[in-house]
């Protein structure tokens, strides 16, 4: 029965890599054209950081982006993690760099307390509001106008966002207050998984932000990169 088992899932891992190579959906051909690109390196690649830029990490999970910027470049990194567990994991990774600050609360559109599904790197604030699951936690978000005005935050060298639906709205703020412009560089990783209207309100953010950016390079509901003009 054993063997049965594994030449079953030899067979279907073969269909997979088949059908995937010759009939790949549109996000697979995205996906391989981004690694054919080096997408991986491109995304930490940046000629004008240094030591003195400030960074904002959105949706820091396990900090793996942060480690490769904070090693790259020795800049000051503000990490947004709302996930208790998260956070943790984050604060015990970094506790020796004191360039490294873990804000344990997500950067959104409003400042409100909210439920998010965990589900490792595809936790999500949507997630839960489309299965109306009550297996969420309560996690905090703060309106990104607020959190700048605070901190009084003028330029910002980097903004990195995966943050599972939530730069939807999130983005929709900083436009309409005119916050975008202090935004030197923006990483934004688009999803199209939560929400119906995904790719509409993609393209109408993109519209929005070529007022002020250009666009770099763009891998659809992969990544994406503007620089301000």
């Amino acid at each position: 029965m054993h063997v049965v088992k594994l030449v079953l899932k030899t067979i279907r891992r073969g269909v997979k890599y088949i059908r995937r190579y010759y009939f790949p959906t549109p996000k697979e051909r995205v996906l391989k054209r981004f690694d054919d690109d080096n997408g991986k390196k491109r995304i930490v690649e940046y000629s004008e950081l240094d030591e003195s830029s400030l960074i904002i990490d959105v949706g820091g999970y396990i900090g793996d982006f942060t480690a490769e910027i904070s090693a790259r470049y020795g800049c000051l990194i503000y990490v947004f993690e709302p996930v208790p567990a998260f956070a943790r994991e984050l604060r015990a990774r970094f506790e020796k760099n004191k360039k490294i600050n873990i804000q344990e609360i997500g950067l959104g559109s409003q400042t409100v307390k909210e439920s998010i599904i965990c589900d490792g790197d595809a936790s999500s604030l949507y997630k839960g509001k489309e299965t109306k699951s009550e297996s969420g936690i309560d996690v905090s978000i703060i309106d990104v106008v607020e959190w700048f005005d605070i901190n009084r935050i003028e330029n910002v060298s980097l903004m990195a966002i995966n943050a599972e639906g939530e730069e939807y709205p999130l983005l929709d703020r900083l436009i309409e207050s005119g916050y975008i412009s202090k935004i030197e560089n923006l990483l934004v990783q688009f999803h199209d998984i939560y929400q119906k209207d995904a790719e509409e309100r993609m393209n109408r953010i993109q519209r929005e932000l070529l007022k002020t950016h250009r666009p770099v390079f763009q891998y659809k509901f992969v990544w994406e990169r503007w620089k301000r003009k």
